[in-house]
């Protein structure tokens, strides 16, 4: 017997809240650690080389991670049930082909790539990092399966919180006892595989049988979401490498802090987002509009009401958040706006996830090249003039640009509303208390304030149909235990 769709939001939501805190939890302890042992230079290049690593997976695993959950989300099984895994093991054979090919490439062309990026020391960490491609791919590729069955609890506790368990706990051997270089990369490699291999021998897939393949359509559809999801995914990594080539390393170390800090703001939207994707391929491919369109306004408004209140904490207790880090006071700006960059990003809501479930990649790619454009200009002008602000501002810029024309480009194809004029005057008040004390004409308090009003707004507007989703969740969750 499969889940219900409420019954798949709120098991997937508790686990991925779980897997979520682990992995930000752990993410700050890892960023910590290696502030301390590598201080803020070294940080900063140490940070050029996992970004660089990062945009490699996604650009090889983006893909067919895609793929994997378009294929696997519908399925005849129930939700909830996995398949046979045919289509999966062909997809994790396509990766870890690329995923060698890629290894080789950063390997051998770590100097001249450190070189480029004005970092040449940077060439150590860019070779040890080539290592967690393969792990990183794998593992991305195998939780898609999960995740397109709507088994959204097992693919961000195992595919997600765990493994950056297993890093914290392995880099926290090397903090105490060989806080070296090759400690911190043996660190980095083996935290994920310790969570991977069990995982795969728990739920195996026969990677020897080609009981499936990858066709025509499943390769032009994987080349497409692979470039989509490097460019969307990869937006970070790219204001971190554009940072390091156009100003310093401290630059790049100040905006990957306030990033961190600032990523709070999407939890909700984090945590949500795996799930809408699975119901899109299960609801699209069986033409059940109505029933997608009303799961879209829920999620988003419970994604923008979770980007408010954290939003409201970052705009009052950033500076000493970041002081937490060490010496990162010039980060304060670019977290603000990060934040807004957030905030803006829950209220249009998953209407880019949606593009991609539903099958037109090629609008989906599209629009990544134009923000891509976008981003790349914005950063090459703001850059100079205000250094990690200034990638901040280019990154909020895009980031909304593109979000506005994908809700048009859905609302074309399919007449799809992914917008709600309420919430867009929620967002704007939310955004440009942000953005002022950003620009030094409000401060925390203030900040946190002009956050309070959209919050108490929303859920004064909402709350009626939340408890009533609850009821029904409580009725479901009845006849689950007492099918008679």
């Amino acid at each position: 017997m499969g889940l219900s769709g409420r019954q798949v939001y709120a098991f997937g939501s508790g686990a991925t809240v779980v897997g979520r805190f682990l992995e930000l939890g752990c993410g700050f302890l890892i960023v910590w650690m290696l502030t301390r042992m590598l201080g803020v230079t070294g940080y900063g290049e140490f940070l050029i080389a996992l970004s660089l690593s990062e945009l490699v997976t996604m650009l090889g695993a983006g893909g067919l991670e895609a793929t994997v959950i378009y294929r696997s989300s519908r399925s005849d099984a129930p939700p909830g049930e996995l398949d046979d895994g045919a289509f999966a093991a062909a997809a994790l054979r396509a990766g870890a082909l690329v995923a060698g090919v890629a290894t080789a490439a950063l390997w051998l062309g770590a100097a001249p790539l450190a070189a480029l990026l004005g970092e040449p020391d940077a060439d150590y960490w860019i070779r040890g990092l080539a290592l967690l491609v393969p792990v990183q791919m794998l593992r991305t590729i195998y939780a898609a399966w999960h995740r397109g069955r709507q088994r959204i609890a097992q693919a961000s506790l195992v595919g997600l919180g765990l493994p950056r368990l297993g890093v914290a706990v392995c880099l926290s051997v090397v903090f105490v006892s060989v806080p070296t270089p090759m400690g911190i990369v043996a660190a980095s490699v083996l935290g994920p595989l310790l969570v991977l291999v069990p995982w795969f021998a728990r739920y195996p897939v026969d990677l020897v049988r080609r009981s499936a393949r990858l066709d025509a359509w499943d390769r032009r559809y994987a080349f497409k979401m692979s470039l989509n999801r490097g460019i969307t995914r990869s937006m970070t990594q790219a204001n971190v490498l554009l940072l390091g080539g156009l100003s310093t390393s401290a630059a790049a170390a100040n905006f990957g802090v306030a990033f961190r800090i600032a990523q709070l703001t999407a939890l909700a939207f984090g945590i949500l987002i795996p799930i809408f994707t699975s119901r899109v391929g299960y609801l699209h491919g069986r033409n059940r509009g109505p029933q997608l369109e009303k799961e879209y306004d829920q999620t988003r408004s419970i994604a923008l009401l979770g980007a408010l209140l954290v939003a409201a904490s970052i705009g009052v207790l950033g500076r000493p958040l970041l002081g937490l880090f060490g010496d990162f006071e010039d980060a304060l700006p670019i977290m603000w706006i990060l934040a807004a960059t957030f905030v803006a990003q829950a209220s249009f809501g998953m209407n880019r996830a949606y593009l991609g479930l539903a099958g037109y990649a090629g609008w989906t790619l599209s629009t990544s090249l134009l923000l891509l454009l976008v981003n790349l200009g914005l950063n090459v002008a703001l850059i100079p003039r205000w250094g990690g602000a200034g990638a901040a501002l280019a990154f909020f810029l895009s980031v909304v640009g593109i979000r506005g024309l994908s809700g048009l480009i859905v609302w074309r194809l399919d007449r799809f509303r992914t917008w709600s004029a309420e919430l867009a005057v929620m967002t704007a008040v939310a955004v440009g208390a942000l953005l002022a004390g950003a620009a030094g004409l409000l401060g925390p308090l203030a900040v946190g304030a002009g956050l309070a009003l959209p919050t108490l707004w929303l859920v004064a507007r909402h709350q009626r149909e939340w408890r009533r989703q609850l009821a029904f969740l409580a009725l479901d969750l009845r006849r689950s235990r007492d099918p008679g």
